[in-house]
């Protein structure tokens, strides 16, 4: 699973997974897009127990070439799989934030 939301559920949030496998759908607008971004990270707490772990953090997003960009809170769920920490669900808020005046 994979969401971002802008606040609060819409009104018209449908049942089932669906609306929550977003992941193509981020992958194609930052990856494939040709933008290049910088993000920083705060606040980050990580529970672990065996090959499960839960991170919560703030984070900031920003277009290197433009500037603006997001910034939000996320949680990740992630399971060890073959050695290797894998995103198993990622779900965040996001704000605008407004492009650099320089």
């Amino acid at each position: 699973s994979f969401m971002g939301l802008r606040g609060s559920l819409p009104a018209d949030f449908g049942q089932g997974l669906p609306p929550v496998q977003g992941y193509s759908g981020f992958r194609q607008s930052v990856f494939e897009s040709g933008r290049k971004y910088a993000q920083r990270f705060h606040d980050v707490h990580i529970e672990r127990d065996g090959d499960l772990a839960q991170v919560s953090l703030k984070f900031e997003t920003r277009l290197v070439e433009l500037g603006g960009g997001g910034q939000g809170w996320k949680i990740l769920h992630l399971l060890k799989v073959r050695g290797d920490w894998k995103i198993a669900s990622e779900f965040y808020t996001v704000d605008s934030l407004p492009a650099d005046k320089s």
